[in-house]
């Protein structure tokens, strides 16, 4: 039940988004079916339900396919753009036999367009936002110790450290405050990560800096933890900062709410390995 509730909240923006659009294109072609001056407020309660039903049925092919989430805003979008199109030019609508096939082919291309459009790599190199800060809040009934032991990254003990792909973990030499973390994937890709401490006060809170070693530089990237008592358990603050972010990853993160997403698979490891031990991780910084 925790891990439903968290998937839910996880995709409270990506289903408020598709809802909203679905309405307005509700709203517009039933306006425009009845009229707008007698029947605007059947139209409005009539977009209402179908936006709230496409709602659920979203939510619904979310839990089944996960992985195909980041299309949904944009198949909204070209719902929205082609009931706008349809009320201005109504030869164009799936009513008539003769156009339902080319509508149908254009609604998908104009669905694939859209989707390249917002998260196309084609942006990366001039669509940068100068500092992007990204923040996600966490709940568990893991205790502090627990927590601090998984997130803070120990040279002395590499294996506690919740993120699965990091296979070692060195300090680096005359700097008593950085790490040096090798990671390998699962698709056989390494990476190594440089990261310095800037603040950590035992138990509660850190933050880093870090960069990845090999690549481009892009500036400052910092993240910082601060972990809160509740009456039902911790609370897990965090805060990345990043320069020259691309604005495509930027959206992408907001609605799919990345970091509170990432986190949440840490967790959900660790509270795993209450019972069976085993590794419990997921990257928290991001190349």
């Amino acid at each position: 039940m925790q891990r439903f509730r968290r998937h839910i909240h996880r995709e409270r923006r990506r289903i408020g988004l598709f809802v909203l659009f679905v309405t307005l294109a509700a709203f517009l072609i039933f306006s425009d079916e009845i009229g707008m001056e007698f029947g605007i407020r059947h139209a409005a309660l009539a977009a209402i339900g179908t936006g709230v039903g496409a709602g659920l049925v979203a939510l619904g092919l979310l839990m089944i396919t996960p992985g195909w989430r980041h299309s949904l805003e944009t198949v909204a979008i070209s719902t929205l753009l082609y009931a706008m199109l349809i009320v201005q030019v109504p030869n164009v609508s799936f009513h008539d036999q003769t156009h339902s096939l080319a509508a149908f082919v254009a609604f998908l291309v104009a669905a694939a367009a859209i989707h390249l459009l917002m998260y196309g790599r084609w942006s990366d190199r001039i669509l940068r936002l100068p500092t992007h800060v990204e923040r996600a809040t966490c709940h568990t009934g893991l205790s502090r110790k627990a927590l601090w032991t998984a997130a803070k990254p120990d040279p002395d003990h590499p294996d506690s450290y919740w993120d699965p792909t990091v296979e070692e973990i060195h300090p680096v030499e005359g700097d008593d405050q950085a790490l040096i973390l090798f990671h390998r994937f699962p698709n056989g890709m390494m990476m190594e990560q440089l990261i310095r401490f800037d603040q950590v006060n035992p138990g509660k809170s850190f933050r880093y800096s870090y960069e990845i070693l090999g690549a481009q530089e892009r500036g400052k990237q910092t993240m910082a933890m601060v972990l809160e008592k509740r009456a039902t358990g911790i609370a897990l603050h965090l805060r990345w900062e990043r320069s020259g972010y691309p604005l495509r990853m930027a959206l992408m993160h907001w609605i799919d709410d990345w970091g509170g997403r990432t986190v949440d698979r840490q967790l959900e490891r660790l509270e795993a390995a209450q019972a069976t031990p085993a590794d419990a991780g997921g990257a928290l910084a991001e190349a």
